[in-house]
């Protein structure tokens, strides 16, 4: 018996590191996308703006527009799988979450499916993104419909506080590195068709499905936006009976400098020499046409050596656009050798991952700033405002 265990718990911790090396990939992958998608929104901006406005081809750089943004919300789910998606924390409460989005979930069930909230008073307060709890809540409940399917079903959201020990944790979610300690859990348990035992093992997979439609990417990034909130989930499951998925939130408070909170925009944009930083010519070269649409002077470099060499031998460069995944010296280190050369130099960082996952640590270091790739002219003159907020006359960029 105690063999039985000893293979059954290294079966586990198998797939959990499966399932970080899957994760590790997709974010590389995303990462590298959002980087080609930012030359392509750089471009399309830059296009935009210099068409008249009553131009008959804005429509086509409008649905471009809109196709950039659909690609990037397929590279959003995959950096969710890999833990680091774009999250806006902040302290909320999960049973408010559910009962906002108790229409949504109604209206995504098939209509012999009944809803029973089951939700425990007085919750303690987690540290999460709502929009992308949301998004988890979301895709554990049309999962469960879609196991119910046309069939007469019921599906439950149960949310408790538990108090649990390592060893109870180890049992419950093998593989998982969640602390003992206090937890908001949320159970979604449905009446459906149940999950295969050798389906099990994959169902958190990206791009594996069971379903005759579907792109197999909604538990994927679900497990991805639980990693990425320090959460776990177990499963229980039998088929013909139904399956059950227990999500657990630490309760506790944020870590010292998690989010970076930009200074409020000014108005107007000054006249500024802005470096660019990014070892992608594409992107470099995007990026170096906006800010010079939007009327500022631009020096560019490849890597943050040439960054930080420039600043040395340049005294009148006034803001810093950089990368922070680049070969040599990366942003981090790149960032740490422009601050000892100049230390009231603002710089902005950028990456294709998220912001939480990009700047962590960095909260007493004095970033100014973070753009997410892909980003838009119009995001990138805000945040070049709220960094440098010195009025000028209306020019150029600020459509």
């Amino acid at each position: 018996m105690a063999q039985q265990r000893q293979l059954e718990l290294e079966k586990q911790v198998l797939h959990a590191q499966k399932l970080e090396s899957l994760g590790l990939l997709a974010g590389g992958i995303a990462h590298d996308f959002n980087n080609l998608l930012a030359a392509l929104q750089g471009n399309l901006s830059v296009a935009q703006a210099m068409l008249p406005r009553r131009s008959p081809v804005q429509v086509q750089h409008q649905n471009m527009e809109r196709i950039i943004q659909r690609t990037t919300g397929l590279a959003e789910q995959m950096l969710a799988y890999s833990g680091k998606g774009r999250f806006e924390e902040r302290m909320i409460d999960l049973n408010e979450v559910i009962k906002d989005m108790a229409n949504l979930v109604a209206v995504s069930l098939p209509k012999k499916t009944a809803l029973d909230y089951r939700l425990a008073p007085a919750l303690p307060p987690i540290w999460a993104d709502p929009v992308q709890i949301q998004q988890v809540i979301l895709n554990l409940v049309i999962n469960a419909g879609d196991a119910i399917g046309d069939q007469v079903g019921s599906i439950c959201l149960h949310t408790e506080q538990l108090e649990l020990d390592r060893r109870f944790l180890e049992q419950l979610c093998p593989g998982q590195p969640l602390q003992p300690g206090g937890y908001v859990a949320l159970t979604v348990q449905d009446s459906g068709c149940g999950i295969a035992p050798e389906a099990l093992p994959r169902i958190f997979d990206p791009f594996f499905t069971t379903k005759d439609q579907g792109r197999g990417l909604g538990l994927a990034a679900t497990s991805g936006i639980l990693r990425g909130h320090r959460a776990g989930v177990a499963i229980d499951s039998a088929l013909g009976v139904g399956t059950s998925f227990q999500v657990l939130f630490p309760v506790g408070l944020p870590v010292a400098g998690a989010a970076l909170q930009a200074p409020e925009a000014a108005a107007e944009l000054p006249k500024a020499l802005v470096l660019i930083v990014d070892d992608e010519p594409e992107v470099r070269d995007s990026a170096r046409q906006m800010v010079e649409l939007l009327g500022l002077e631009v020096r560019t470099a490849a890597d943050g050596l040439e960054a930080a060499e420039q600043v040395r031998r340049d005294p009148t460069i006034d803001l810093v656009l950089m990368d922070l995944t680049m070969p040599r010296v990366d942003g981090r280190e790149a960032f740490r050798r422009i601050k000892r050369l100049r230390p009231e130099l603002p710089v902005i960082l950028s990456s294709g991952f998220n912001e939480k996952e990009s700047v962590q640590g960095w909260g007493e270091e004095g970033l100014a700033g973070f753009l997410k790739k892909p980003y838009t002219l119009h995001l990138l003159r805000e945040k070049i405002v709220a960094v440098l907020g010195r009025p000028q006359p209306r020019g150029v960029g600020s459509h």
